[in-house]
């Protein structure tokens, strides 16, 4: 039985960071997660603009079954037009991540584009799965 209720969406689109720190993990394209120290919205929309330096993601409220925080482990899917990274030629549609935090808390998701082999236009989807119960999805188009 899954601790969380359901996921409320506070925020999406463009983004800023401050503090940004690289992760290494094999499940991202580009052999590293980014994680924020904090995170603000410039723009609120379903449409991106493929560049260089553009961040765009979704922010929201993880509403547990019980009104106490608890730890709680899900995923983050990002599903997304098929890229190649060009020094190994590995092809990738998707990145999964585990992520460990609190019900009844605010998290976030992004991605950032930092090389152009990442930019790929097409549908761009967030998905937050607690074991293999969907809670929420948010679409983008990358143009």
């Amino acid at each position: 039985m899954g601790k969380i209720r359901s996921i409320e969406l506070r925020n999406f689109g463009l983004l800023k960071v401050v503090d940004e720190e690289e992760e290494s993990s094999t499940a991202s394209p580009t052999g590293y997660f980014l994680r924020p120290g904090k995170i603000n919205f410039l723009e609120t929309t379903n449409r991106i603009v493929g560049n260089k330096g553009v961040r765009f993601g979704i922010e929201y409220f993880i509403i547990g079954k019980s009104d106490q925080e608890e730890s709680v482990e899900f995923t983050c899917k990002i599903t997304h037009p098929p890229m190649t990274k060009p020094k190994t030629n590995k092809q990738q549609s998707h990145i999964e991540e585990t992520k460990l935090n609190y019900t009844n808390l605010v998290s976030n998701d992004y991605y950032a584009f930092e090389y152009d082999w990442e930019i790929v236009q097409g549908q761009w989807v967030f998905e937050l799965m607690e074991g293999s119960n969907l809670l929420f999805k948010k679409s983008f188009e990358v143009v």
